[in-house]
């Protein structure tokens, strides 16, 4: 049996998802249920305005629910006040209470939930764009604009891959009464139920195989800005040079250049991708090589 689960909430705003995080968390009952409200954290911006920004709390809860997954119960976006007192007795159902309408959000989960032996499952809120407009009126807080629902309505991906095989689909409601949210619950109760009795060990190879894919990924990065970082250099190397009176091939250089790129591929030089911040770190080597 896994210890944690992560659960991705994928519907439009104000379809119900955070009203039903907070009724099952304030039920208690047999599991740690942890609440990750992505509004709470992510900075109040349009991100098609300002994407970096976005991204990048985007990129900083994931790194906090990895800490915490990872960290046997260490503060981070997700807090278990029981993980103080005994962290080998605790397990954890994770809610990550967001949008997800593209299937690439869920994905990064996906992936850490197999390099951290979680087991991974989706909850979908099926809602009409009209319900999800007239609740989002009434909200007093995490208000979203008429223009940005409709938006993911026709952007919001269903889960329909093969990794996305332990899905909870909700039908649509057009409203919240006592009645229909205690439905709900119940059925999240039971498909939480499920996914803690599911005995499927992670597949050691496949978890490697996302660890080899992710350093490959960051190395193919290095090389890349360290090759235009390099060609920097070599122009202002080249411009110093006939300041000087000096007179020096341009392939001289560039085999200086093509010896330090194979020297990071096979990690014989450390690079990371702090040190490409500026042309400094890559420039003491250049001339350490020349």
């Amino acid at each position: 049996m896994y210890k944690n689960i992560l659960i991705c909430l994928v519907g439009l705003p104000a379809s119900g998802k955070t009203t039903l995080c907070k009724e099952l968390v304030s039920r208690g009952g047999p599991h740690h249920i942890l609440h990750v409200p992505f509004d709470r954290y992510l900075p109040f911006v349009d991100h098609n305005l300002d994407k970096t920004a976005w991204n990048t709390a985007r990129n900083s809860i994931k790194d906090r629910v990895a800490l915490f997954l990872g960290g046997g119960g260490k503060r981070s976006a997700v807090e278990c006040s029981s993980c103080q007192v005994k962290p080998k007795l605790c397990h954890h159902i994770i809610l990550l209470d967001d949008n997800f309408y593209y299937r690439s959000m869920r994905k990064e989960y996906f992936h850490l939930s197999q390099v951290q032996g979680c087991v991974f499952g989706q909850v979908v809120f099926n809602a009409a764009v009209e319900n999800c407009l007239k609740h989002n009126k009434n909200r007093s807080e995490s208000f979203v604009s008429t223009e940005t629902i409709h938006k993911m309505a026709t952007q919001l991906e269903h889960p329909s891959e093969l990794w996305e095989k332990h899905v909870l689909s909700l039908e649509s409601i057009e409203s919240f009464t006592p009645m229909t949210l205690q439905h709900r619950v119940k059925k999240v109760e039971n498909f939480i139920d499920m996914l803690v009795m599911q005995a499927i060990e992670v597949d050691p190879a496949l978890a490697e195989n996302e660890k080899a894919s992710d350093r490959q990924t960051n190395l193919d990065s290095i090389l890349q800005q360290s090759d235009i970082a390099l060609r920097k250099i070599i122009s202002q190397r080249i411009k110093f040079d006939r300041s000087k009176g000096v007179v020096r091939e341009y392939s001289e250089y560039m085999q200086v250049k093509v010896l330090i790129l194979e020297k990071i591929k096979q990690n014989e030089l450390q690079v990371t991708l702090n040190d490409l911040n500026s042309t400094i770190f890559l420039s003491k080597i250049f001339e350490d090589h020349c």
